[in-house]
């Protein structure tokens, strides 16, 4: 019998791979985030330091490469879809709520939990929750990637991947055109 899927039914090794891979990646870029100061008479290069950071940034987008590869093996009901979803914002709001408690207590010395941490928005102190609203957005898309994806034209997937691709870069020069013109 035929599977009618866009990857092979049987696990793929490469895939976990990559996983392990893009974790250490993640981890390696945050520890390049900090600054580790400089001391006489230790090698400094931060050239090298630049390199490792950018070759590590590329670790959030082959995670979502990964979990698209892994979700598009099979199509999933609606309900799979929803409830996904639906657990990818719980883990949203709940460490939401955690950080940005733990965060007001520690640098404001109260305890401050607002309407924006319910919202799904971000504040200072959940700015780094971002991957869980975006992986919530991406798993309400999946339906229409994997319909795209099992089409006999490509044409289509490759017409929406070129609008997401492009869309943030119009945007965001978009918002650089209205501050430098002073546009509100």
């Amino acid at each position: 019998m035929k599977q009618n899927s866009v990857f092979p039914g049987k696990r793929m090794i490469s895939l976990d791979i990559l996983k392990i891979l893009a974790a250490f990646m993640v981890c390696f870029y945050h520890l390049n985030m900090l600054d580790m100061g400089y001391s006489p008479g230790n090698l400094y290069l931060p050239n090298a330091n630049r390199m490792l950071m950018n070759l590590c940034a590329m670790s959030v987008p082959l995670f979502f490469m990964v979990n698209g590869a892994l979700l598009l093996r099979r199509p999933h009901s609606v309900s799979e879809i929803l409830a996904r979803f639906v657990r990818l914002c719980f883990l949203y709001v709940f460490w939401s709520i955690v950080t940005h408690g733990i965060l007001s207590l520690a640098c404001e010395g109260r305890l401050v939990l607002n309407l924006h941490v319910f919202m799904m928005r971000d504040t200072p102190y959940t700015v780094h929750l971002w991957f869980l609203k975006t992986a919530a957005i991406l798993t309400l898309l999946t339906p229409v990637l994997y319909f795209l994806c099992t089409r006999k034209s490509r044409l289509p997937l490759y017409v929406l991947l070129l609008i997401l691709l492009v869309f943030p870069f119009l945007y965001n020069y978009a918002l650089l055109a209205g501050r430098l013109l002073n546009i509100p």
